[in-house]
């Protein structure tokens, strides 16, 4: 596929615009929510907060219900762009394919979860590299987590297990990889899907261990041309982060994660060889739902 520095740069352009309409759906989401708590607290109580601690202690209860609500707007702003922007097309053209039919056999299923525990080891890695080099980094991800999973904690499972997922999956690799093709190759699109992802995330640790994941998303998503493969692996990968520490009572040690590393992407590359051709055969077309 040829292309141009001007696609390529509007490219580039688009997909920073979906980042900041990402991080703008959610903010504005998070302002509305705390102005309004703020405003109920003091219509039940006639009082102000007395302090910064108090007003945060407050809203730190309220706000993984906000996050939630992101979550969904997310889920419901990216769906439907990416709905009206390239599943409609592609089922009046008649090339629609569902992406639950693509990995409906044993060896895509594996594949994804194989591939989604080795990554989660090989990022829990890069997370304790960085949190080493750069001092402050794990205090501040801890905080910032801490605020989002501060209220009900079932509603904090399932926005991280979840709705997390399948927003992020939507905007990063589905209508920005569907934008993307239109002028990179593989390599092109896969980095900036990652680089973007990482962005996102707006804090030293998370964005630079979420860049290796969101290639391995971008890449399976790009593989299978469809963003159901991609939610799954993402799922699978925020699921095993929030059950595994809680049932073995601490997290992995570096050397227990590089051991699960090896094995599973080893697995995963094993497996990925075995796949079905038309899994990989989708380069030049665009992803599919």
């Amino acid at each position: 596929m040829k292309t141009t520095k001007g696609s390529k740069a509007k490219a580039i352009f688009v997909a920073l615009g979906i980042v900041l309409l990402f991080l703008g759906i959610q903010g504005v989401i998070g302002a509305a929510g705390s102005v309004g708590a703020s405003y109920i607290h003091y219509a039940q109580t006639g009082e102000t907060f007395k302090d910064q601690a108090e007003y945060m202690d407050y809203i730190s209860e309220i706000l993984t219900v906000l996050q939630f609500v992101g979550e969904i707007a997310c889920i419901a702003v990216f769906g439907l762009w990416y709905y009206l922007g390239s599943v409609r097309k592609d089922k009046k053209q008649g090339t629609y394919e569902s992406g639950l039919k693509k990995i409906a056999n044993v060896k895509s299923i594996a594949f994804l979860t194989f591939t989604a525990l080795g990554f989660y080891a090989f990022v829990l890695i890069v997370s304790n590299v960085i949190a080493a080099l750069i001092p402050g980094s794990r205090e501040l991800f801890g905080q910032i987590m801490g605020l989002i999973s501060g209220g009900n904690q079932v509603i904090a499972v399932l926005t991280v297990a979840l709705l997390a997922p399948f927003a992020e999956e939507l905007a990063f690799r589905a209508v920005m990889l569907k934008n993307s093709k239109k002028s990179f190759e593989i390599v092109g699109c896969v980095i900036l899907s990652a680089v973007m992802f990482g962005l996102m995330h707006m804090n030293p640790l998370q964005s630079i261990y979420a860049m290796p994941l969101g290639l391995a998303l971008a890449f399976v998503a790009y593989k299978y041309n469809s963003v159901v493969p991609a939610i799954i692996m993402h799922a699978i990968n925020n699921t095993v982060a929030i059950a595994l520490p809680s049932l073995m009572g601490r997290a992995l040690s570096n050397i227990e994660a590089a051991i699960m590393c090896v094995v599973f992407l080893a697995l995963a590359a094993f497996i990925y060889k075995k796949l079905p051709i038309e899994t990989k055969q989708a380069e030049n077309t665009e992803v599919a739902a």
